[in-house]
């Protein structure tokens, strides 16, 4: 509980557990940040296992959280049961809000994230949803400009990318997804493919030789058919197989 609830506990996103990745945990405290930068009402999250119980006591435990001087949303998030999730306003921001505005915005948040697949997924739509929320909540509350508000951004200008470049970023996004497995898939799949033509181009093929009774004289017979010719003992006799021209027909 001090890993929560202890004096030092500081950062946009409580997760002792470490139950989110290097990479989520990375992308998620992104989030938080810019969100905190958009928004007055700053928004911290806390993570716990799905089947955690929160105390009985959580107001009191999270008392030196909550005081501060700017407004703080603080969210108690259980991976899997976005249902479940708590939330809790600083002393300032719950003194202008409706007592049951924590659980409407638990329970708004909770319904678009519940169609995700997978917890990972349904914790970022819900932070997502939460952040939104949080906007509205500052309109209502008159803190946001309604002359500026809704103003669309000027979009960026592109930029030209080598295709070095997108060469680079993909087998660095392959590296992340797959890692050490995806290489040494790929030197394998190299590797037979190497060896197949090695053996392939080595191949040779030999032909019996029959003896055979000369008749009425001659070392064949007449000529009328086709005559097969294998010279080579490189290839296979199906690609060897042309017909002569029939000389003897004529006899």
């Amino acid at each position: 509980w001090d890993d929560y609830f202890g004096e030092d506990v500081e950062g946009e996103l409580v997760d002792p557990q470490r139950m989110l990745g290097k990479q989520y945990r990375k992308h998620g405290v992104l989030f938080l940040q810019r969100h905190d930068e958009d928004s007055k009402i700053a928004l911290k999250v806390m993570l716990f296992e799905a089947e955690q119980r929160f105390p009985a006591d959580l107001p009191k435990l999270l008392a030196s959280q909550l005081d501060g001087d700017e407004p703080l949303a603080l969210l108690l998030y259980p991976m899997s049961e976005p249902g479940r999730a708590q939330l809790l306003f600083s002393p300032d921001l719950a003194a202008q809000l409706p007592e049951t505005e924590p659980a409407r915005l638990v329970g708004q948040s909770a319904v678009p994230a519940l169609k995700k697949v997978g917890e990972l997924d349904e914790f970022r739509e819900f932070c997502l949803q939460m952040s939104i929320r949080l906007y509205w909540v500052e309109r209502s509350l008159g803190w946001i400009d309604e002359s500026t508000a809704g103003v669309p951004e000027p979009k960026p200008e592109p930029v030209q990318v080598k295709r070095s470049d997108l060469v680079k970023e993909a087998f660095r996004q392959a590296w992340e997804v797959g890692g050490l497995p995806f290489i040494v898939a790929m030197s394998a799949f190299l590797s037979f493919s190497v060896l197949r033509f090695l053996l392939r181009s080595r191949r040779r093929h030999r032909f019996p030789e029959f003896d055979i009774e000369p008749r009425l004289g001659g070392e064949h017979g007449a000529g009328i058919g086709a005559v097969l010719s294998f010279g080579s003992t490189t290839q296979s006799p199906s690609v060897q197989k042309s017909q002569t021209v029939d000389y003897l027909g004529g006899i």
